[in-house]
Formats: structure tokens, sequence, C-alpha cells
């Protein structure tokens, strides 16, 4: 891709860039591991603390979308100018989206779910020795991740 193109070239590449994914929290395939001492799965946690079933519910990827919807936004038509100007190819830009994508859902999980997140109970505190909501392990945080794919 050249820096310097012409209206037809970048509509090609804006094609290119349409034909393109980025799956950004617990992809397929990415959080199967089990948490020690159990049968369940860091997908499964996930799904469980961002739909609340069975509990009180802590979004950290819906929400997360929803409340840095416009942050992510001017985030996007950044890197898209800056890495064409650079000469970038598609796969290197929603690459770069999908990292800032995980840094937005790891803020959910530095504030608190951005001060919504109810807090844990006192004995959720004691046993697990902070009062952080959805760190206690860190295992689903560290599994927060993003992989970029084409379109179906």
């Amino acid at each position: 891709m050249s820096k310097n193109m012409d209206s037809v070239e970048y509509a090609s590449f804006l094609n290119e860039l349409l034909k393109k994914n980025v799956k950004v929290g617990l992809p397929e395939g990415t959080a199967d591991q089990k948490y020690p001492d159990t049968n369940i799965s860091v997908l499964e946690v996930g799904v469980i603390n961002e739909n609340g079933f069975g509990q009180k519910r802590r979004s950290f990827i819906k929400d997360t979308f929803e409340i840095r919807n416009r942050d992510l936004q001017k985030d996007m038509d950044k890197v898209l100018n800056n890495e064409v100007k650079k000469g970038s190819d598609v796969n290197k830009i929603m690459d770069i989206i999908g990292s800032i994508s995980q840094g937005y859902i790891f803020d959910a999980f530095d504030t608190g779910g951005f001060g919504r997140w109810a807090p844990d109970s006192p004995a959720t505190i004691k046993a697990k020795g902070s009062s952080k909501p959805l760190i206690d392990t860190g295992l689903l945080r560290q599994s927060i991740t993003w992989v970029v794919g084409d379109d179906d």
C-alpha cells in the first residue's frame, strides 16, 4: 500500500479493511483454561459475569463499548489516518484496534466497570483478600485478548 494513494486505491483499501474483523474479549479458543482446583473455564466465568447469570451482572465487554464508544471511534479514526500515512497493511491496523479495545476492557476492570459494578460483599472481600470486583486470581483479566480475522 502506498503512502500517497489516489481515491481509487483508497477505496480499494477501505474495501479490504471492511472484509476484516476484530474479536475482542474472550474469542473462541482463547479462554478454555480452567481455574485452579475447579472445572470452570475462564470463558464460563466471563459469560456468567458479563450476563449476571445467578449473580450480580458485571459486564466488562458490552458495557465497556457502550460507555467508551465515542472514544473508540476517535481512536479508530486516528489509527486509520496515521497507519495509512505510514503505509501499514490492513492486518496491522486491525491489530492496533484490537489492542486499543483490550485496553478499554482493562479500564473496566481497573475502575469497577467505570464505577457501575456493585461492590463485593464483605464475605467475598475477606475470602479473596481484595475489594476489587472481578479480581481474584487475575486469570479472567489476563485472558482478555483479540483476534483479527476475515468476515464470513
